[in-house]
């Protein structure tokens, strides 16, 4: 079977390019739908970075939504100030940053921003858990944990001393304090476009505060996604999920990921490699078809 593998990173690379930013400021018109277009979606994120490293060579658009997380946690994060195991990282040993890569431009996003048609405000308290189904958890157990609602873009540039081989010249990172599932279903559904890749890892069950369980058939995240005419590649995830609604074409990182991940026993190479070790994979074979 010939793998197939688009390279869709060209738009994103002069998209952000040509955004003007002044004094670490970015003062361009949030471009939304063309950053949606061939992003990766993470729900339930933390802090966690290894999605962007995964899938860095493939896109340079990154959409985070995690309702538990406050900004000022995220830029610690970003800005490497935070403490060793807490940053968003491009790899679990690295202790500051994305590494290699620098901010240098960001921007407030209101709700308009997110979603134009004034249906739904990301950024207010209402808005950010507008789509939750279960109100009574959400408003009993959850209300202390719900941080206050924001989002905010950022661009970051690969510093001069790494290349091409390292990460992509520049990437878009987005974070929106909200729900998951109201999140995607605004950004997404309302756009009628869906993420290149959807980042299911650690989606918060039992002491993550999750009023939905992602990894189920029958949860909202689920039914969302579907709902959409159109729904992602495929599921970044260390679990086997979804299975009977995923055809497997479209599961594509589930089935050559394991395969390719047989021989590799140690758990923390698991955490660290299998996108990327799979990608270069996928280019392996590509270039063999192509001979």
């Amino acid at each position: 079977m010939q793998i197939i593998l688009v390279m869709e990173v060209t738009m994103h690379r002069e998209l952000l390019q040509k955004i003007n930013i002044k004094n670490g400021k970015i003062t361009d018109k949030f471009p939304l739908k063309e950053l949606l277009e061939n992003s990766l979606y993470y729900p339930a994120c933390g802090r966690d970075g290894d999605p962007i490293w995964y899938a860095h060579r493939e896109i340079q658009s990154f959409f985070y939504a995690d309702y538990g997380v406050t900004q000022n946690q995220v830029e610690e994060s970003l800005y490497g100030a935070g403490n060793y195991g807490e940053n968003i990282t491009f790899r679990g040993s690295d202790p500051i940053g994305f590494k290699g890569y620098k901010i240098i431009g960001e921007k407030k996003l209101t709700s308009k921003e997110l979603d134009p048609s004034g249906a739904v405000s990301l950024t207010t308290k209402e808005g950010q858990m507008q789509f939750v189904t279960n109100k009574n958890y959400v408003c009993g157990t959850l209300k202390d944990w719900i941080k206050k609602p924001f989002a905010k873009w950022y661009i970051l540039e690969r510093q001069p001393e790494f290349d091409d081989t390292h990460g992509p010249e520049l990437f878009s990172f987005i974070f929106i304090c909200a729900d998951g599932v109201t999140t995607y279903k605004t950004l997404y559904n309302f756009n009628q476009i869906a993420p290149k890749y959807l980042a299911i890892i650690q989606p918060g069950d039992g002491f993550g505060f999750n009023w939905d369980s992602f990894q189920s058939e029958d949860g909202q995240l689920c039914k969302t996604v579907f709902s959409n005419t159109k729904i992602p590649e495929a599921l970044l995830s260390k679990f086997d999920i979804w299975t009977n609604v995923f055809a497997p074409s479209e599961k594509t990182l589930f089935g050559e990921l394991e395969e390719c991940m047989t021989n590799i026993e140690s758990e923390e190479m698991w955490e660290t490699y299998p996108l990327d070790v799979y990608l270069d994979k996928l280019r392996e074979e590509i270039a063999n078809s192509g001979n």
